[in-house]
C-alpha cells in the first residue's frame, strides 16, 4: 500500500512539474520515502499489538499521518519564534518537516537542487529529523515485541 502512495506521490509531482521531485537526487527520495514507509509500517505494527483488528491500526496510523501533516501545516502559527525540536519526536512531523524544507528550497534559483546530501549533514535539522525517524522505527519495533 505505502509503495502504491509513494508512487502515486512521485506521479503527483511529476503531472504538476513539481521541482522537488524534478531536480532532486532520485536516490534522496527514494530513501526519504523508503524510510517513511519503514516507520509507518513500525507504527501500524505497534498499534496492531495494541489493537485487536490489523486493519484498524493501520487506519490510525493513516488518520495520524493526515492530522499530523495539517499540524505541520500550522506549525509556523503555532511557533512564533520557530518550531522547538522537540515538534518532530512525531515521525510523521519531521518527515512533513523534511518535504517543506525540500519544497521550500524547490524555488532556488541559479540551478540549486531543492534537497542536496550536504542538507542532511550531521548536526544539521534535516539530518536530526532524519535520525529520529529511524530511532522512532528501532523504538516502535520493540515495543511491539
Amino acid at each position: 500500500m505505502q509503495l502504491i502512495l509513494s508512487l502515486f506521490f512521485c506521479l503527483a509531482c511529476l503531472a504538476i512539474s513539481s521541482q522537488l521531485i524534478l531536480r532532486t537526487n532520485p536516490l534522496i527520495m527514494i530513501v526519504l520515502l523508503v524510510v517513511w514507509a519503514h516507520v509507518q509500517t513500525c507504527m501500524a505494527f505497534l498499534f496492531a499489538s495494541v489493537f485487536s483488528n490489523t486493519r484498524r491500526a493501520t487506519l490510525i496510523v493513516y488518520f495520524f499521518v493526515a492530522i499530523s501533516c495539517i499540524m505541520t501545516s500550522v506549525s509556523e502559527q503555532i511557533f512564533s519564534d520557530g518550531v522547538p525540536f522537540a515538534w518532530f519526536i512525531h515521525p510523521t512531523f519531521s518527515f512533513f518537516h523534511i518535504l517543506k524544507v525540500g519544497i521550500m528550497q524547490s524555488s532556488r534559483v541559479n540551478g540549486l537542487f531543492p534537497l542536496r546530501w550536504a542538507d542532511f549533514a550531521a548536526g544539521t535539522t534535516l539530518s536530526n529529523c532524519l535520525i529520529l525517524i529511524l530511532g522512532e522505527s528501532v523504538l516502535f519495533i520493540l515495543l511491539t515485541l
